[in-house]
């Protein structure tokens, strides 16, 4: 269940925000969840709700977006949705293509940096 290791990495991530943007505690994790990523929106939410509790980011909420898959084929120029990565062109069957959406990972990039902070007394911004 790699949706566990993620679920760590993310808490990890998160936990390192409060002193970036100074503020006292987490109150919500955001997370871009890709539908070509293979990650399982109930193991990923089940492995959040599991480590949350005897976290830095107890009582946080935890906002999950799911984005579709998107690609653009390069053989007709057609742009259509996903579901699989190998999904081949509804347009001309060809599989040359560019994936546009669908990749988000949970752990990659900036995880927690759409998350809501709860600023200390007396900070700006």
């Amino acid at each position: 269940m790699h949706e566990l290791t993620l679920a760590s990495s993310v808490l990890e991530i998160a936990e390192k925000k409060p002193c970036e943007v100074g503020a006292d505690k987490i109150i919500a994790i955001e997370l871009e969840i890709g539908q070509l990523t293979c990650v399982e929106p109930l193991a990923i939410e089940f492995a959040m709700e599991a480590i949350l509790p005897d976290s830095a980011a107890r009582g946080a909420s935890v906002d999950y977006h799911f984005t579709a898959g998107r690609a653009r084929c390069e053989d007709c120029s057609e742009e259509f949705e996903l579901d699989f990565a190998y999904d081949p062109c509804p347009a001309c069957t060809g599989f040359h293509r560019e994936i546009l959406a669908g990749e988000d990972h949970p752990a990659g990039g900036n995880p927690a940096a759409p998350g809501r902070h709860q600023r200390r007394r007396g900070n700006r911004g």
